[in-house]
């Protein structure tokens, strides 16, 4: 049996090469973070479930005809299973509510955890005594599950094709397959379709531990944002067919050669200031501990601000570059859309002097 992931007129993709696909992309976003590794496996585990509610029956026929109802949905049921992954992977419990979390939204914007999960103790009890939105859900879930179960050997083998095809794809990039990947896909698939709702419960346990510790670790915030940021980076990337750009190379202080090239001597008093705040910000940076993550710099409108950002940022850049670390990408927020025009016309003068 074979089945697809996207069709584009009559030509249709396999589902198990865009798992692939998706998850070695999402893998090598995050290798560069702080624990690249364990977060890169991470977020290969979710490219290569995100898509896993696309194996039903349900999905299968609209693909094909165009025609189907609810049932074809897919996000729900993929984040449930990634969490099944994570779970048998041994990530930690917060991780698992991540990768759920991220999959099941992977077509929106996040959102409360709250709003997907119930106790086990109304998961055992009668669902018509939920809210309608839930009661639907769990019906919804119970079908796809169902039809699952008579195509399960077929879904199996193609878990393992994915699986392999994605550590193919790890290693011609240089990174380190994850060791969960050797496992009997056609047992894991199984004790899904059998346990789906206790480990739907068990993510409603790990959050409300959660809730019990306050606002929880901002480390975990981000981690989410990340995963999440990586698959729909790599899901639409490949979904499209559109071939990732290169990134190009740019020079390591690109800012003092611009100024240079624009500015002399200081030759008044804000002039005078905007050197000074420069040389200043340039300084600290340079002196800064390696471990150092955030750095601020207060000062009045007209005082260099944009310029003296540039250089910490093309600086911190290059200290990671020159201790063998990737080089990261250079992001500038931006607080009012009044300033995008001026913003972006001074990085593009300080690129194009460099």
């Amino acid at each position: 049996m074979v089945f697809c992931a996207h069709r584009d007129e009559r030509r249709f993709y396999l589902l198990s090469t865009h798992l692939a696909h998706v998850a070695a992309g999402a893998a090598e976003r995050l290798t560069h973070l702080p624990d690249g590794q364990e977060l890169g496996d991470a977020a290969f585990l979710a490219g290569l479930a995100h898509d896993f509610g696309k194996y039903t029956g349900f999905f299968q026929r609209y693909l094909r005809t165009g025609r189907g109802g609810a049932e074809k949905q897919h996000a729900f049921l993929s984040g449930l299973w990634a969490a099944c992954l994570a779970a048998e992977a041994g990530l930690q419990p917060v991780r698992r509510l991540a990768l759920f979390l991220a999959v099941i939204r992977h077509h929106q914007e996040l959102v409360d955890p709250e709003a997907y999960l119930v106790a086990p103790r109304h998961l055992a009890g009668d669902w018509n005594e939920l809210s309608q939105e839930t009661a639907t859900r769990l019906r919804l879930l119970e079908t796809q599950v169902a039809d699952l179960r008579q195509s399960a050997p077929a879904v199996a083998r193609s878990l393992a094709l994915a699986a392999r095809h994605g550590a193919r794809l790890l290693r011609a990039r240089g990174l380190t397959a994850p060791h969960w990947l050797a496992r009997d896909w056609a047992a894991t698939l199984e004790a899904f379709l059998h346990d789906w709702v206790a480990l739907y419960g068990e993510l409603h346990r790990v959050w409300r531990g959660l809730k019990r510790q306050g606002e929880g670790d901002l480390a975990a915030y981000f981690e989410v944002l990340s995963l999440f940021s990586a698959l729909i980076d790599a899901d639409k990337i490949h979904a499209a067919r559109v071939r990732e750009a290169p990134r190009p190379v740019l020079p390591a202080d690109p800012v003092e050669a611009y100024r240079a090239a624009r500015f002399g001597a200081p030759g008044n008093f804000m002039d005078a200031l905007r050197d000074d705040l420069y040389r200043t910000v340039v300084s600290r940076v340079d002196q800064a501990p390696a471990a150092q993550r955030l750095f601020t710099i207060t000062a009045p409108t007209g005082a260099g601000k944009t310029l003296a950002g540039l250089a910490a940022a093309f600086r911190l850049r290059a200290r990671r570059a020159a201790a063998g670390r990737p080089v990261p990408r250079i992001i500038y927020a931006l607080p009012f859309t009044s300033i995008v025009d001026q913003t972006f016309a001074v990085g593009e003068a300080v690129l194009r002097a460099a």
